[in-house]
């Protein structure tokens, strides 16, 4: 484990509110299905449609620069119900870039993501490519960010197709609490998640936003 991963593991310990894996395992039997990089034009349009066919919630981490070119979808997203949370505005590794820099660009994307929407969000960040650096992480949590990382990777940067992807995450272990790991700017993604709700939805769970997985049922 990297320095980065050590104090990610030791803040989840001393603030379980400012690192999130997964959420709890009681018996509410929920998980969360989270889509980073977007909105896309024509994937996440389609993937909103078949949550709204299912009666799903999700959670949609936005990239600022790709907000700022499609506003209106990610007002839809937010109309829809689903959950906003920030990407960073152009998608940079928290380990090649300075502190600063770094969160500039997470403080640029909450305001780009909040004028398109007019209103203010929580501050529910995803690192891009789950990598933090430990003085940007000590930094943004001070401004009161939480991040928001993953139990379970869908691999669905790697997986060629709609099919394997179905195949892959049919084979994984999916417990209440489970957050998982998408990508809404892959068409396969969009084409599997019919088939990907239906397996959830099996396993006797319900597809909830990540605030509500970690909010107390109702």
């Amino acid at each position: 484990m990297g320095l980065g991963g050590a104090i990610k593991q030791a803040v989840s310990w001393c603030a379980p509110w400012a690192v999130v894996v997964r959420g709890p395992t009681g018996p509410t039997r929920r998980v969360a299905m989270t889509f980073d990089d977007g909105p896309h034009p024509e994937n996440t349009p389609r993937i909103l449609d078949v949550l709204d066919a299912h009666d799903a919630r999700a959670t949609f981490f936005l990239q600022g620069e790709m907000a700022d070119r499609h506003p209106k979808i990610v007002r839809e997203i937010a109309r829809r119900g689903h959950q906003i949370g920030n990407h960073g505005y152009a998608h940079q590794d928290a380990r090649a870039v300075a502190s600063r820099v770094y969160v500039a660009d997470v403080l640029r994307a909450q305001t780009a993501i909040e004028d398109i929407l007019g209103q203010t969000l929580p501050r529910i960040f995803r690192p891009p490519f789950g990598n933090i650096a430990p003085a940007s992480m000590l930094a943004l949590l001070r401004r009161r960010f939480c991040f928001i990382f993953w139990s379970l990777d869908s691999r669905d940067s790697f997986i060629a197709d709609a099919p394997a992807l179905v195949s892959h995450i049919g084979r994984q272990r999916i417990d209440p609490g489970c957050i998982m790991l998408f990508h809404d700017d892959y068409r396969r993604t969009a084409e599997a998640l019919a088939e990907l709700i239906d397996i959830v939805k099996e396993r006797g769970m319900s597809l909830v936003t990540v605030k509500d997985l970690l909010s107390p049922a109702r």
